[in-house]
């Protein structure tokens, strides 16, 4: 293995990283009840505030782990085909890398990271806020866009100002989580 070999292994895991950083953040951040939330910015624990303003905007703080998930794991799909394209040529290497870089994201970087997240939610939310509000900040312009097209499709869809309120961030991530279950959602 050649120094550019590893480079490329080395920005292949560390986007497999940053998936499962992305995608258990997503989870825990759900998991975790909006009255949590607030009790926690109530008695001053570090971090609380934070997570209590994206607590009111959950709809950026969704804009912004799934534009990072998107990101990485596609960058994760070109680097596994190319370092698989390199390993076994043509036809096999896309085939391999297909197969291959899918169950290592579905594995690495949904399953297990959203599993734990679920069961430490308010542990992670608190830990991960700080660099996800990072990250919103340098893809602001794309986060923002997003947002707006969340938020678009949420006033189409709701009747009236009341129902906007009803529908939540956990309500749109569980017909998002069930779409892919049932393969109508495609999973990046």
């Amino acid at each position: 293995m050649d120094d550019a070999d590893s480079w490329l292994l080395l920005a292949f895991l560390l986007c497999l990283a940053l998936s499962a950083f992305f995608s258990s953040a997503e989870a825990a951040f759900i998991s975790l009840p909006k009255l949590r939330i607030r009790y926690l910015a109530e008695s001053g624990v570090k971090g609380a505030r934070q997570l209590a303003k994206a607590a009111d905007r959950p709809e950026r703080f969704l804009a912004t782990v799934l534009l990072g998930n998107n990101l990485v794991n596609v960058a994760a799909a070109t680097l596994g085909t190319i370092m698989a394209v390199a390993a076994f040529g043509l036809p096999w290497g896309p085939i391999i890398a297909t197969v291959g870089v899918t169950a290592l994201i579905l594995v690495f970087g949904e399953v297990i990271p959203k599993t734990l997240a679920v069961h430490r939610a308010q542990r992670l939310s608190l830990l991960y806020i700080n660099p996800v509000r990072i990250i919103e900040w340098c893809l602001y312009p794309f986060v923002l866009a997003l947002d707006r097209i969340g938020l678009g499709f949420i006033k189409m869809v709701a009747e009236t100002e009341e129902d906007r309120k009803l529908v939540s961030e956990g309500e749109i991530r569980s017909v998002i989580s069930a779409g892919e279950d049932e393969g109508v959602v495609e999973e990046d």
